[in-house]
């Protein structure tokens, strides 16, 4: 996390931290145009979830 100058600045993470949701939206939005063909890709992005989402 970048320091904050302020107490007014935000959190932010910095443009090179990447993480499975950023990965998500990507494969799905190259699979969907697809159609049957970018069946791979979605199934790679269903793989990034784990466990139940919002869950304990």
């Amino acid at each position: 996390m970048p320091r904050r100058s302020s107490g007014e600045d935000p959190y932010r993470f910095s443009p090179r931290m990447r993480c499975d949701w950023s990965r998500f939206p990507q494969l799905v939005e190259r699979a969907l145009p697809l159609g049957p063909t970018g069946l791979p890709d979605l199934e790679k992005a269903l793989q990034l979830v784990r466990g139940r989402p919002f869950g304990g």
